[in-house]
């Protein structure tokens, strides 16, 4: 079925017939003993090349196919489908399931077909019910245990005051951020509009209540509490909200709705959140304001890091709770902090600012970009230490790709075709087997095979194309409960919200 080539024995005009020589990265290389190694053109010595060199001409070196754009000729060009067993399988949208080879293997192993959401299928929500009344003494509640104030807002469902929610067919509604729960199959998008969706993906339904309020404005980030059913964090204009409600019979119903709504003195708008894995503390930060705060939602208090780090851009607790890492855009250094007693590590060493960072699954190691370069960092083992070892580096250097004449009907006109570019996101599935990375201004995401261990082995396996005049990704994420290996979720610019299966053992 994947047209596995098989090295040719002993014939009467060949007796000795082809020679397995090597692996290299996934492909088995034939050699004939009787033909002098340099008239072997098909394995050239670029091939035969150490498996940790990292440049993007990797891709290149083991001849992985890239889906087609769309071309003059072809206006939708090639999608990708799924992953199964370390290959990329791509479909034509403009080509019946039943004409498709790729769509027969997905179908022999039982794969699943997911929906092509996109923002215009949001709910509508046109309930207009009165807010409750509360004068300003009794909004604020000041502390000696706080620095600043927070202003408790407890909301009733059925008193919410939700405004004309019609995304009238998507117009000047974009997705901001996706976030998946971290027990179940759902997952929940923020809107320009300043409004919270839920999506169920077992039941294929949008919930019927999304979370709006007033103070829920300029939305930058969402995420969900670890060790809680349903506790939403979201980052907002003027300070972060936290929603917290239960589903009574059916997951589309939200009941008792509670929103509490905290504010730091110029900690806005909070443009990063990140909780602690045993979720008592949530770490956020701001790109206005150059420190990080940490709340301890259990006992009502926060504390801010002493240390300076400008426009804060990034923010990401280890899975394992050990350490914070955050970056600044607006210099090129970076601080580590060990979460018992907050000391840290700062790096200056890297010549630009880090676009984007996250964790391995097991807080062993750290992925971050740095322009068009990933860099790996080692944690230690005893975290008193704080000695991160840099590990390795894969440079996704700028190349074009040009169509050969096997590609079909190939319109040369058509520009070479940029394939990577500078990072724009990174996310690392939860089993540490795929890291998947997207581009600014690019539509491609490139896809790698990871090996969590001593050393970290990095190969790269494809692209990954997503809807037609997607331009870019606007969000990337896994989920984190897919037992068949990893799904990645893409929110694009175009509005539409796209899951590529990866079977990575079927």
């Amino acid at each position: 079925a994947r047209n596995i080539k098989v090295p040719r024995g002993p014939t009467p005009n060949d007796p000795e017939g082809e020679l397995t020589l090597a692996e290299i990265n996934f492909e088995l290389l034939t050699i004939q003993p009787n033909q002098a190694s340099d008239e072997h053109d098909r394995h050239p010595p670029s091939m035969i090349r150490p498996v940790r060199e990292a440049n993007c001409n990797r891709f290149q070196a083991r001849n992985i196919k890239v889906p087609r754009g769309p071309t003059p000729n072809d206006p939708e060009g090639e999608l990708t489908l799924a992953e199964i067993n370390f290959e990329l399988l791509t479909i034509q949208p403009n080509q019946a399931s039943d004409e498709h080879d790729n769509f027969s293997r997905y179908k022999e192993i039982q794969g699943t077909m997911y929906p092509n959401l996109h923002i215009s299928d949001l709910p509508h929500n046109e309930r207009h019910t009165e807010f409750r009344n509360y004068d300003n003494e009794s909004l604020i509640q000041k502390s000696h245990n706080f620095v600043g104030t927070i202003l408790d807002m407890i909301l009733d469902w059925n008193r919410l005051f939700a405004l004309d929610i019609r995304p009238t067919n998507g117009d000047n509604v974009a997705i901001v951020d996706l976030a998946w729960h971290k027990y179940q199959q759902k997952f929940s998008i923020a809107t320009t509009n300043g409004v919270i969706y839920m999506y169920d993906l077992n039941n294929n339904a949008w919930s019927t209540s999304p979370l709006y309020h007033d103070f829920q404005k300029n939305i930058k980030s969402i995420t969900w509490k670890p060790l809680a059913a349903n506790i939403l964090a979201v980052g907002c204009e003027n300070g972060y909200c936290i929603w917290k409600y239960k589903n009574m019979g059916h997951e589309d119903v939200m009941l008792d709705i509670e929103m509490k709504f905290h504010k730091y003195p110029g900690l806005a708008p909070v443009s990063s959140l990140s909780w602690s894995p045993d979720g008592h503390f949530l770490a956020t930060a701001s790109y206005n304001f150059g420190y990080i705060v940490i709340w301890d939602i259990h006992h009502g208090t926060n504390y801010s890091l002493p240390q300076y780090l400008g426009r804060v851009s990034c923010l990401e607790w280890s899975p394992d709770g050990r350490f914070l890492f955050a970056s600044s855009s607006s210099s090129p250094k970076f601080r580590i902090w060990e979460t018992k007693s907050w000391t840290s590590q700062k790096w200056t060493q890297f010549e630009d600012s880090c676009q984007a960072a996250c964790w391995s699954s097991s807080g062993t190691f750290l992925a971050f970009a740095v322009n068009d370069k990933i860099h790996f960092l080692e944690m230690p083992e005893i975290s008193e230490n704080l000695e991160a070892r840099y590990c390795a580096k894969e440079d996704l250097t700028e190349y074009q790709y040009v169509h050969n004449e096997n590609d079909g009907d190939i319109d040369h006109e058509i520009p070479p075709q940029i394939m990577c570019g500078t990072i724009k996101d990174m996310a690392w599935d939860k089993t540490g087997r795929r890291l998947v990375v997207s581009f600014k201004n690019n539509p491609l995401l490139a896809l790698y095979q990871t090996s969590i261990g001593d050393p970290l082995k990095i190969t790269p396996m494809g692209f990954i194309r997503g809807p037609p005049n997607a331009t870019t990704a606007e969000t990337i994420s896994f989920c984190t409960h897919f037992p068949r290996g990893a799904l990645l979720s893409v929110g694009w610019n175009t509005g539409k919200i796209s899951f590529f299966p990866l079977y990575v053992a079927v």
